[in-house]
């Protein structure tokens, strides 16, 4: 999500899932059918966005 024609959606389906929900942001990083973009918002969600969705209590943190 670094590529300077990437970032921008990636970011914008970050917003998406904080504003929104992870599931609309997930099926519009989809409906862009674009490879690039939905590699760049899945690398997102692993990175940064999971442990914000957690915080913002919009996904249950995970115990084993």
């Amino acid at each position: 999500y670094q590529d300077e024609h990437i970032a921008p959606k990636a970011n914008e389906l970050k917003e998406v899932a904080l504003q929104k929900d992870l599931a609309t942001a997930i099926q519009q990083a989809v409906d862009t059918h674009n490879p690039a973009i939905v590699k760049a918002f899945h690398d997102l969600i692993a990175d940064e966005l999971f442990q914000q969705l957690v915080d913002a209590h919009k996904l249950e943190q995970l115990t084993a």
